[in-house]
């Protein structure tokens, strides 16, 4: 097609700098995003994506948890062996035989490096996949904190409900003493602070990064969710280094709930919500008990009884589930582009015959650029203008 040059328009003399040919929009980056609807396991299967990135995201996360956890320890270690509550060369002791002492120190140093996890497991998917850290959160760009609170508010009384019936049916204070000593604040602060924000680093983690890095490889949406539900949750067992079967199933099932909610509501609120709330009230004692064994996980631990606590998740589980239908939580989105627009138009040229004029969504653009509008400029004086109504005719 022909190339127009301004005078033709505008009436000035000055040579583009490079000629534009009407109907031939101007070349741009693919998106990183999806270019239709999608849950939150298929969110980074974008025309950009590929397969390579998925595997990248995995080992440098399983890399960063690693040295993390490691580093953390050895620092609690550390300053456990310089108050003299702990010599190192027992702690070098203890941990080749699986049998860490928990101190303090140990259990603020772990609470903390599974909060980092948080922004680095954000950091890491923002910079292999091009999706800003807050589109990890959810499909809709963000925490969703109004549905966050919620979820708290149906997790929560379960929850607390388990805690008082588990309390006074062994007896009260009686069966269960309880103590203030010197690692009571603390730990109490510990607890407070730390605790809903590593399990927020769990999340973010294991239904976060591992559950769409294992879904990005399945081309079918509800297969991708599944076998990212299916990774995650077997991850997150093994990464509780649980030796009673009966912990492992809870771990696994706790996990796979915790995936299907994920999915089902479009974000990890709910998942977030319902972890918080397990971990605090499972933690509500240790301020005022002897916490060295908190970490013995081995066989023979655990009992059928953790079947009575996997029934709070499944009713967390129908009732976030109910009320993400009835409340129209959304599970299912795509972010929205504008219009396509060549960039290289110059002003005063009308588009050619079928280039988009309306907000449209474009697989080509990233969510949130807005393409500056072109409108023909107005006649020079003394001119008629095109569009505007003809003159009345004078032997009318």
């Amino acid at each position: 097609m022909t190339a127009y040059s301004p005078d033709r328009w505008q009436g000035d003399r000055t040579p583009l700098a490079a000629p534009y040919v009407i109907g031939t929009p101007a070349p741009r980056r693919q998106s990183a995003f999806p270019v239709a609807p999608v849950s939150y396991p298929s969110f980074w299967r974008g025309p950009r994506w590929r397969w390579w990135k998925a595997l990248i995201i995995l080992v440098a996360g399983g890399v960063f948890f690693l040295l993390d956890q490691t580093v953390a320890v050895l620092v609690a270690a550390t300053i456990d062996a310089i108050s003299g509550r702990v010599p190192f060369s027992q702690f070098v002791t203890s941990a080749t035989q699986g049998t860490i002492v928990t101190t303090p120190a140990i259990f603020i140093a772990n609470n903390l490096s599974l909060v980092v996890l948080v922004p680095a497991a954000m950091l890491i998917s923002w910079a292999v996949t091009g999706q800003r850290p807050r589109w990890l959160s959810s499909v809709s760009g963000g925490i969703r904190w109004r549905w966050l609170g919620l979820c708290l508010a149906m997790a929560a009384p379960l929850w607390v409900a388990l805690v008082l019936f588990q309390f006074f049916g062994s007896g009260g204070l009686a069966g269960n003493p309880l103590h203030v000593t010197g690692d009571t604040l603390p730990l109490l602060l510990a607890v407070i602070l730390t605790t809903p924000l590593q399990s927020a680093g769990e999340e973010y983690t294991f239904r976060g990064v591992i559950n769409r890095s294992v879904a990005s490889w399945v081309p079918h949406e509800i297969g991708g969710a599944f076998a990212g539900g299916l990774v995650s949750s077997t991850l997150f067992m093994l990464a509780h280094g649980a030796g009673d079967p009966w912990l492992n199933l809870f771990y696994f099932c706790f996990g796979a709930i915790a995936t299907f909610l994920t999915w089902r509501t479009g974000g990890l609120e709910a998942s977030i919500a319902m972890h918080v709330v397990n971990n605090v009230t499972s933690e509500w004692s240790l301020p005022f008990v002897n916490i060295a064994g908190m970490f013995d996980r081995q066989d023979g631990t655990a009992g059928p009884g953790v079947l009575i606590q996997l029934s709070l998740p499944v009713i967390a589980l129908v009732l976030i589930v109910w009320q993400a239908r009835r409340r129209g939580i959304v599970h299912r989105a795509t972010p929205e582009s504008p219009a396509i627009w060549p960039s290289n138009v110059p002003p005063g040229i009308p588009p050619s015959p079928g280039t988009p004029t309306g907000a449209q969504p474009s697989p080509w653009l990233e969510p949130g650029v807005q393409q500056p509008r072109h409108e023909p400029n107005p006649p020079a004086s003394g001119q008629p203008d095109e569009h505007s109504a003809p003159p009345p005719d004078p032997w009318s």
